[in-house]
């Protein structure tokens, strides 16, 4: 038998075994259980076995001669109608597979994109803030130290807030307690403001804005990172609530 036949017969559901049974025993026309384990090779377990398997299919018959098994294979009809049956069941799947593939679909998520960029210098800082006011939505900053006025200027400060009340944007502050004074001059109703503990002043600074988050060290030659992934954002703006609950006023 043709190999495209094997492959045929066992992809509507016949395994090896059974394969091998049912063409030994289309190939001599019908007979006992011993022909079939002379032809095929196989224990004499495994033929029985299958030959069962192959009746509950409906591909092979037995009758008794002289009180013994005699096997053979049903009608060429029956073939046809095994395959039918086969057809039937795969065609009450398809409805299921289209749901199926539907839902695939439908929940298939892509990985975040994650993209970072550096920022060194008082330039590159001034860029991050200019960047956080140009997208123009509410921002979460944790931990300004005095450094960030110091190293930015007054000047640049009072003009961010105008930029900010320009395009009314919100913003919740987390100041160190350094800052309070200046938190004080500073202070309109687009900003709430609270500060951390008095022994915790952090030279670094977060800042939190749409699906960004920037970092910000401020050494003598400030450094910046800014984070872009909604996932890590996300997480960063539970983290601010989490002290700004436990912030004082």
């Amino acid at each position: 038998m043709t190999t495209m036949i094997q492959d045929a017969l066992e992809a509507y559901g016949l395994n090896q075994n059974e394969i091998k049974v049912f063409l030994a025993l289309v190939d001599i026309g019908g007979g006992f259980a011993r022909d079939l384990i002379d032809s095929t090779k196989l224990h004499k377990n495994i033929v029985y076995d299958n030959l069962y398997k192959l009746q509950e299919k409906g591909l092979v018959s037995e009758i008794i001669i002289e009180s013994k098994k005699y096997f053979q294979c049903e009608s060429p009809q029956a073939i046809q109608e095994f395959i039918t049956q086969k057809k039937k069941k795969f065609n009450t799947y398809d409805q299921a597979i289209q749901e199926l593939q539907e839902d695939i679909q439908q929940k298939k998520q892509l990985p975040q994109k994650t993209s970072t960029r550096m920022y060194t210098g008082i330039s590159g800082i001034k860029q991050i803030f200019s960047e956080e006011i140009e997208i123009g939505e509410d921002y979460l900053h944790i931990g300004a130290p005095k450094e960030s006025v110091e190293l930015l200027g007054v000047h640049f400060w009072k003009n961010f807030i105008r930029k900010q009340e320009e395009k009314n944007i919100r913003g919740k502050i987390l100041f160190n307690e350094s800052l309070r004074t200046y938190a004080n001059s500073i202070h309109h109703e687009l900003n709430n403001i609270r500060f951390l503990e008095e022994h915790f002043e952090p030279l670094t600074e977060i800042c939190i804005y749409a699906n960004q988050v920037a970092i910000i060290v401020w050494s003598q030659e400030p450094i910046g990172t800014v984070i872009e992934n909604k996932d890590v954002a996300d997480s960063y703006k539970k983290y601010f609530e989490i002290l700004w609950n436990q912030a004082r006023k």
